[in-house]
């Protein structure tokens, strides 16, 4: 079989794996196991989905290119973000306490109960982020599989999004963690030939310690924020509320925390080493002993997958409680149909990838608030998020070194004065 074809049956399986998954299981009649995966969020489903959720094609993209112009950044990149799971870990039982206290599963309805306000606006802000991150995931799996819809990008958007929806349309959360075992297990030992290939490969990186065209404002930006941005992960949060025990979320993360470090820093040192103008798929394709070559694509693809599905659905899950199901999967369809258009609108994805990591941390102070004040300011939350969403997205295309630190500055700044504000209020 000729390696195009490999790549192609490859994508193929990918694709349409979770979508068998969905049909065989019918998890669309339950309501409790189409939001929730109600009772099977054990360790396994919990570590596979850790794993499957936190490797997407947005870390392939950034540390792969980051690592080739800024080997230090790359790498800062990979080590802080499995620090971020660590750091899930960490907070899961006081994440999971206050949770149960306010009845919450999602962090967008963990927020707003929290702060006593309407859910709207704390919702359209984490949507605007995770819409861009399923942007970047539709838009590489396009380029991917572009060779089944004879090199047409936009069509291959257009089916990739369709598959994904039909198996989330009729499987909900359910289809999306029943099949993170076998996405997760695929990840791991693909790049784990990817490791070994690297090892063995004759390669000349480049010196560590460079910044490249980047300044030392955007190293302390990841070293300081990116950790963060593993704990506001939508996907992860949910994750973490559903788990069967605190020890369950624990050992998941801490667990999903060594795996995600292995497999971010291999993406590290391949870009690190890699050739001028060779493409992350290239590369993997490269590091895989020669008959396997196609592997590189399914575990971008399955990565892909694992990915998108649980930004989507815990989106979903958050204003879920009472709305019937109908109009959840009405809610499932738009947001795929949005990603799918900014995919197609916006074809260079490392910024929409920037964008995105820019942007998540501007919801630290209200998540934190939410986490550790008794009594949260009502309306500091969706104030805070909004703003410090705005500044991030505003500085990203102006300045990517400090567009985070901005975005947070401004979020924490707005969270702070409306807190005084309504204490000051209170007192008199």
């Amino acid at each position: 079989m000729s390696g195009g074809h490999a790549d192609l049956l490859a994508a193929a399986g990918a694709l349409l794996l979770p979508l068998l998954f969905a049909l065989a299981q019918r998890g669309h009649r339950d309501r409790a196991a189409f939001l929730s995966n109600a009772g099977e969020n054990g360790f396994g489903a919990t570590f596979a989905g850790a794993v499957g959720g936190n490797i997407g094609i947005g870390s392939f993209l950034a540390i792969y290119l980051f690592a080739a112009e800024a080997p230090v950044i790359g790498f800062s990149l990979a080590l802080a973000y499995s620090a971020g799971l660590v750091l899930c870990a960490v907070a899961s039982p006081a994440i999971r306490a206050r949770a149960q206290g306010l009845g919450s599963i999602g962090l967008a309805d963990f927020i707003a109960r929290a702060h006593g306000g309407g859910a709207l606006p704390v919702w359209g802000a984490l949507a605007v982020v995770f819409l861009l991150r399923s942007a970047v995931q539709l838009g590489a799996l396009g380029l991917i599989t572009a060779d089944l819809f004879g090199g047409r990008t936009a069509l291959a958007i257009l089916a990739v999004t369709a598959i994904l929806g039909t198996y989330l349309l009729v499987g909900g959360y359910r289809a999306a963690v029943g099949t993170d075992r076998v996405q997760a297990a695929i990840l791991i030992a693909g790049m784990a030939l990817a490791a070994w290939g690297l090892w063995s490969a004759d390669v000349h990186p480049r010196e560590m310690f460079t910044l490249g065209p980047y300044r030392p404002a955007l190293l302390v930006g990841i070293w300081l924020l990116l950790p963060w941005s593993a704990v506001l992960g939508v996907d992860n949060w949910q994750r973490i509320t559903l788990a069967s025990t605190d020890r369950t979320a624990q050992r998941a993360y801490l667990g999903a925390a060594a795996v995600c470090a292995g497999i971010l820093l291999t993406i590290a040192a391949a870009g690190w080493g890699s050739a001028p103008g060779r493409s992350v798929h290239e590369t993997l394709a490269l590091l895989m002993p020669g008959p396997l070559a196609w592997v590189a694509t399914a575990v971008l693809v399955v990565s892909i997958m694992s990915s998108v599905d649980t930004f989507v659905m815990p989106l979903v899950s958050s204003i879920g409680h009472r709305t019937p199901l109908p109009w959840l999967r009405v809610l499932i369809a738009v947001l795929l149909i949005v990603s799918a258009g900014l995919a197609i609108a916006v074809s260079d994805l490392l910024p929409k990838v920037v964008a995105a990591f820019n942007s998540l941390v501007v919801f630290l102070p209200a998540a934190a608030g939410a986490l550790f004040i008794a009594q949260p300011p009502r309306g500091a939350a969706a104030a805070s998020m909004l703003t410090g969403l705005v500044a991030a997205l505003a500085m990203t295309p102006v300045d990517v070194n400090s567009a985070a630190l901005v975005g947070f500055a401004v979020a924490a700044l707005v969270y702070g004065v409306v807190w005084v504000l309504k204490a000051t209020r209170g007192t008199s």
